[in-house]
């Protein structure tokens, strides 16, 4: 997915996913962006360490980035938003054979990272910008 802006939604979403749904999505964006993914709605059959089904977040291409979340059950993560630091976010739904939900809806966007570091509080005072 490379639009500025999209939806990412589980198979068959609103109605139930299929048993032993494996989905991935990955999401990459220009250079010098990172992806804001939102949670709209979420349900995924619950467990107390998402054993059975559940919703990854990678900060990458891929499942061997780093793991930003792991969810399952019918309430939204908190925080429903996350936010990759590079530019590439990849979105995973494993379902196993029982147990079928609604599963999820998200969108993202692009965010532009502009990062400006200040090393002392003078150089900060000059290259403050004043409104009038």
């Amino acid at each position: 997915m490379t639009a500025p802006s999209g939806v990412i939604m589980s198979p068959n979403y609103p109605n139930m996913y299929d048993d032993h749904d494996d989905c991935g999505w990955t999401i990459e964006v220009p250079q010098n962006h990172v992806v804001d993914l939102r949670f709209e709605d979420f349900d995924v059959e619950p467990h107390s360490n998402c054993s059975f089904d559940y919703v990854a977040l990678y900060d990458g291409a891929n499942e061997s980035a780093p793991l930003i979340l792991l969810h399952c059950g019918a309430q939204l993560p908190d925080p429903p938003t996350y936010s990759s630091t590079g530019n590439r976010m990849h979105v995973r739904l494993k379902a196993d054979g029982s147990v079928p939900a609604k599963g999820f809806k998200a969108s993202y966007e692009w965010v532009s990272c502009t990062r400006v570091f200040f090393s002392t509080k003078q150089e900060m005072k000059k290259n403050s910008h004043r409104r009038d």
